[in-house]
């Protein structure tokens, strides 16, 4: 059950990939956080590779991913550890608290 993409996974390709446990997404320009926010959907994802994208680049990378789809065991050919765990839930729960900045608009 491997599946590779050379361009990244179409949303269509992902719905019918429900029980998919291994992706590797190795050099496909990721490069934003939310691209990998629709691998929620995929609820038996074990393994995930993102190696070589800019996205893993980024502050917060191991965290967010972590915290997007906590049922992984591995990101980037690395264990997820306890200490991984822990750190994408405390920026999991800061970032849910957040709250939209109100403006004030003088009339």
């Amino acid at each position: 059950r491997r599946v590779f993409f050379h361009d990244g996974p179409p949303d269509s390709v992902l719905i019918m990939c429900i029980h998919l446990q291994v992706l590797n997404l190795h050099g496909n320009q990721v490069a934003k956080l939310y691209e990998v926010d629709k691998l929620t959907v995929l609820a038996h994802l074990r393994s995930l590779t993102l190696h070589g994208n800019p996205v893993e680049l980024l502050k917060g990378y191991r965290s967010y991913i972590v915290g997007q789809i906590p049922q992984l065991k591995s990101l980037d050919y690395s264990t997820i550890t306890k200490q991984d765990r822990s750190t994408a839930a405390v920026m999991k729960s800061f970032t849910r608290h957040k709250r939209p900045v109100r403006r004030h608009y003088n009339e």
